[in-house]
């Protein structure tokens, strides 16, 4: 019975977490045409930054090397640049949906860069795994210009 109570749950919370994912990008599309890019960028980034802190400083943890610190920082930082910036600036000169394929490719650069700089061990599965969800989104989002076998651009090319 307990097992069937926590499998419901967790059946909701994931339906509630797609629901959240799948409106994102309309909703940042929309705050990305009232606030400049830059402030939006920033307060995305310093929000969860400083409701974390506290629970990090707060939280038992085993120490870290400081150069190990300031590598993930740097990455983390790099990632999100690269990741949201791009998409940003996408998203506000093209449509949702472009943004969306535009930030498809951030797993792809996270799992690259985390075998390439923080040494972490070469998963061929991972990989796969991330390549296979790449292609599906991909077919998703230029399915009706396959189905159609024409290519119309609706919004800007730059985006």
């Amino acid at each position: 019975m307990i097992k069937q109570k926590s499998r419901r749950i967790a059946v909701v919370l994931i339906i509630l977490a797609s629901i959240i994912s799948g409106t994102n990008t309309p909703i940042i599309r929309q705050a990305l045409l009232t606030i400049p890019t830059p402030l939006f960028g920033l307060l995305r980034l310093a929000i969860p930054l400083i409701l974390l802190t506290p629970v990090m400083l707060l939280t038992k943890r085993k120490k870290i090397k400081l150069r190990y610190i300031a590598v993930a920082m740097v990455f983390g930082l790099l990632m999100y640049v690269a990741g949201n910036g791009l998409s940003y600036l996408g998203l506000k000169r093209s449509s949702a949906v472009n943004a969306a394929a535009i930030g498809l490719l951030q797993p792809l650069f996270m799992f690259t860069f985390s075998v390439q700089f923080m040494r972490e061990k070469f998963n061929a599965q991972l990989l796969l795994g991330i390549g296979i969800a790449f292609v599906g989104s991909i077919l998703v989002v230029f399915g009706p210009l396959i189905a159609h076998q024409h290519i119309t651009f609706n919004g800007s090319i730059l985006g």
